[in-house]
């Protein structure tokens, strides 16, 4: 799909914002991750720099898309006016009929949905995050002196910290590669977690002045994000010890994890079966579903691969379009089903996890 290119995206998105009222209420949506929760802390504070002092946050909890209504729910309880959306994707679908919607994002859609502002950076050079597109588009907003850090730390968690980008090398200047790399693993922990706590992990992007007031523990959320850095990183080293079974060029990791975690076990195995498909299955991350994600060091591409196998009727969110790293979610039922059009065996097919023991909150709560 052609896209407009920057200018012409900051262009709209300026003129979105000059509809705006002060006293309209405005809803945000934007994925959990580092980049999302970075474009969600830029545009919030945005709002309420340029005086609109009713911008909410809705947070998709576990399992939740955009076009949940679950979320819906939640986001209608405020009555919106605006809703803008960060970083979570697209599809040619409504997300919330009848509210003023400007959608920005960076990867390569599904379909264009129907909203007032679509703004995208996927396919031009160089490439921009959402938390870097959102930022660029503020700018023309008003003035967002001290607000570049949080561009690149979502732009950190989305290419690296390594990646050859003028506000990483500006961030890598003041901050050192420490510094940044920390604040990408703490404000990540936090969606990871059990507790899926993307409040924590916002509020502290939103009151920082800087990533040293993450890392450094100068505000109340680093206490928090630091535990859930732990919880995660017991989780990632019990869920890797699973031990993989096979079926021709597939390899399965199959265990139960409250945390998301599953992207990490099957990133790690694929680098020790460079010769298989690994799929990390997690039973245990919301209830009667498997959460899987898949990698593969293999010449294919893996999302044609995986689509030409699929369970018939399923959802489109059975997989995302990356060539070399996929994933999903199905209810057990139809993943049994997926495992045994790949030849697993039947114990296997019908795995039954033992469940890992469950992750207290007051774990966090005693720090």
């Amino acid at each position: 799909m052609a896209t407009l290119g920057y200018r012409a995206e900051i262009d709209a998105g300026r003129r979105f914002f000059e509809r705006i009222e002060p006293n309209n209420t405005i809803v945000l949506f934007f994925h959990g991750g580092v980049d999302g929760c970075c474009s969600g802390a830029i545009m919030y504070r945005t709002l309420r720099y340029h005086g609109c002092h009713l911008t909410f946050p809705v947070f998709l909890e576990k399992g939740e898309t955009i076009y949940s209504d679950s979320l819906a729910k939640r986001a209608l309880v405020r009555k919106p006016t605006h809703l803008i959306v960060m970083d979570t994707g697209s599809r040619n679908e409504a997300i919330l009929p009848g509210i003023t919607t400007m959608v920005i994002d960076h990867h390569k859609p599904e379909g264009v949905p129907p909203v007032d502002v679509y703004l995208t950076s996927f396919g031009v050079y160089p490439p921009e995050p959402s938390a870097l597109l959102t930022y660029n588009i503020c700018q023309e907003i008003t003035p967002l002196n001290g607000l570049d850090w949080l561009a690149a730390v979502g732009t950190a968690g989305d290419m690296g910290v390594n990646a050859d980008l003028e506000i990483l090398r500006e961030a890598k200047s003041r901050y050192e590669v420490k510094t940044i790399k920390e604040t990408v693993a703490l404000i990540d922990a936090a969606r990871r977690s059990p507790s899926h706590d993307i409040a924590t992990a916002f509020s502290a992007l939103v009151s920082a002045d800087s990533p040293f007031d993450i890392t450094e523990g100068i505000i109340p959320e680093s206490v928090i994000l630091r535990q859930y850095r732990k919880i995660v990183s017991a989780e990632i080293r019990r869920a890797i010890k699973a031990v993989p079974k096979y079926s021709g060029k597939w390899a399965i990791l199959q265990f139960s994890s409250q945390a998301l975690v599953h992207p990490i076990v099957a990133a790690e195995w694929s680098n020790r079966l460079n010769e298989n498909i690994v799929i990390a299955a997690n039973y245990g991350y919301t209830e009667g579903n498997v959460h899987f994600s898949i990698r593969t060091k293999i010449n294919i591409n893996l999302y044609e691969e995986i689509m030409g196998i699929k369970p018939p009727d399923e959802e489109e969110e059975f997989v995302s379009d990356y060539s070399k790293a996929s994933g999903g979610v199905l209810p057990i039922i139809d993943f049994i089903e997926f495992l045994r059009i790949l030849d697993f065996p039947k114990e296997v097919a019908e795995f039954i996890p033992i469940q890992a023991q469950e992750l207290k909150s007051e774990a966090i709560e005693t720090c």
